[in-house]
């Protein structure tokens, strides 16, 4: 890392020469945005009650209109953040000068889809990315938090440190970079005493990789990637290789391209939460661009796994991919997806999310579940406006089915999801008064889990005054599984408050009535204010604007 920096602060040096400095310091304003949001929750189940809050806020500063500092953060006294790799509570610092960023606290960092792929970490970093020329950018921190065994938890582990390097550069016909990463599990950050069914091996790993693209002709354009992970586990050793390049031709009709991806089983790194693995895959894709207000895209290959003969059988199929979004009328909106390409989402017990009363309390982030197969229709259509009423009708479709390989979750491993919607809502201009419905039905099937819901939910909102805001929402849900049958009710009541454009107040009280458990109340108090502020070199005098 000490390279890193050696190499940053001399790049630093040479742009602050290339600029005017006296035209820096002769003007002297000073803007400052940012926003703080408070939400304070209270569930109440019989006689017990659980209070806890949630503080997230962010903070902007520009100085001479060339030096940026960005601050945000995010802190919850719920103890059930406490005790998670990625905990709630959290921080960022990230100053920045034209093209040179630091940061420091919580972020995140992308270098290749195969080493270092967004994954969260406690420490500091810096980047310099200009549009052409020399880029680099590096890490140092902590990517996990030690998580210690106990009665409730499943996911102990250990915490994990370590750093990494990307450089390279760019010019308007080529680019190449290199990047790199080490990182490393603490050992003696968690003792597995007592706990011994939940031990875990402690992994260690390297992992990089090299890219480049370049223009052949003036729409004719390659890239390639080469990158390989080397994970160490107790006394194991494995080493994993990754490839792929691609050529792509653009015009003004559309784009026509060729791709090749090469996988092994098992492929990942401590620097991403999921990769796809043991695929070897051939892909023409093609984009349409003449249609008027149509966009359509699309590819199809070739893709079987196995690659490295170590199953007993190999699975070969017709990977596609195709799309389609079209504007049919001013008032009639089409959209289709339809795809078996492998990828990975955070999929949500549709259950959970029925019976939950904030949007915090689904922290988990990182149990990811493998699609194998998508299939979307979304239609959207308004109907005709008359004087003071607008009407909007919609629907959608939604089938899925998951991979029976699952890193992260085994609840929908190979599952088979199928969720459809159908709403309608109106606005009143002169009632000031807005309504909609929507009926939706669910049916998850899966090795563990089996569920089908069906709802029903109203939603009415009033503007009483020109700044206060009141709106009702009422679900109905019939739930069924292999053991039970349960009808749960869920009443909402919200508030909303506008104070002189910068400060908004709400307050909701939530009631669900769950017959399989108990039932629960639930009240939220929320406090938004967002703010701007000027300063400059004539009146040192802080003025909000």
């Amino acid at each position: 890392m000490k390279l890193l920096f050696l190499i940053l602060i001399l790049l630093l040096s040479v742009s602050l020469k290339a600029q005017n400095i006296e035209n820096i310091v002769k003007t002297k304003p000073v803007t400052t945005t940012g926003g703080l949001n408070l939400n304070m929750q209270e569930d109440i189940i019989h006689d017990s009650t659980n209070n806890s809050y949630y503080l997230t806020g962010n903070l902007s500063s520009c100085f001479w209109g060339v030096f940026n500092v960005p601050v945000s953060f995010a802190y919850t006294n719920n103890n059930f953040t406490k005790n998670m790799a990625l905990p709630f509570n959290r921080f960022s610092l990230n100053p920045s000068y034209k093209d040179f960023t630091l940061y420091a606290g919580y972020n995140s960092m992308i270098f290749s889809d195969y080493t270092m792929n967004g994954h969260d970490f406690l420490g500091g970093g810096m980047s310099y990315h200009p549009s052409h020329g020399w880029n680099v950018e590096g890490f140092s921190g902590r990517l996990k938090k030690a998580v210690k065994p106990d009665s409730t938890t499943t996911d102990a582990g250990y915490a994990s440190f370590g750093g990494g390097m990307k450089i390279g550069y760019k010019s308007d016909q080529y680019s190449i970079f290199a990047n790199f990463i080490e990182i490393k599990d603490k050992e003696k950050s968690v003792d597995f005493t007592g706990f011994e069914n939940q031990c875990v091996a402690p992994e260690n790993n390297f992992a990089a990789s090299i890219k480049t693209e370049f223009q052949i002709k003036e729409n004719l354009s390659f890239t390639g990637e080469y990158a390989f992970s080397k994970m160490a586990e107790s006394n194991d050793v494995f080493l994993y290789k990754a490839f792929e390049c691609a050529m792509a031709y653009n015009s003004e009709a559309g784009s026509l391209g060729l791709s090749y991806r090469r996988l092994p089983p098992n492929y990942r790194t401590l620097g991403g939460y999921y990769f796809n693995e043991d695929e070897e895959l051939l892909t023409v894709n093609f984009s349409v661009d003449k249609i008027p207000k149509t966009n359509i895209s699309g590819d199809a290959g070739i893709r079987h796994d196995n690659i490295e003969n170590q199953n007993v059988t190999t699975d070969k199929n017709v990977a596609f991919s195709f799309s389609i979004d079209s504007e049919i009328t001013s008032s009639l909106k089409l959209n289709l997806l339809l795809n078996n390409d492998q990828s990975y989402v955070n999929l949500k017990d549709n259950y959970q999310q029925l019976v939950k009363t904030s949007d915090f309390e689904d922290f988990d982030t990182c149990k990811y579940s493998r699609i194998n197969t998508t299939l979307n229709f979304g239609a959207n259509y308004q109907l005709p406006e008359k004087k003071t009423v607008s009407q909007n009708l919609y629907s959608s479709l939604l089938y899925q089915k998951t991979s029976g390989s699952q890193h992260y979750d085994t609840l929908f491993s190979n599952a088979k999801i199928f969720n459809a919607n159908l709403g309608y809502s109106s606005t009143f201009s002169g009632a000031k008064i807005t309504l909609a419905t929507n009926l939706g039905f669910n049916k998850t099937t899966g090795i563990v889990y089996n569920s089908e819901i069906k709802t029903i939910t109203l939603n009415v909102g009033k503007k009483i005054a020109e700044k206060f805001v009141l709106s009702f929402v009422y679900t109905f849900a019939e739930t069924k599984n292999e053991t039970l049958r349960t009808d749960i009710q869920n009443v909402k009541l919200n508030m909303l408050w506008t104070l002189l454009h910068r400060h908004s107040i709400s307050f909701s009280t939530c009631y669900i009535r769950n017959p399989s458990s108990d039932n629960k109340y639930t009240l939220n108090l929320s406090y938004v204010y967002n703010f701007s502020i000027w300063a400059n070199e004539k009146n040192s005098k802080n003025k909000e604007s």
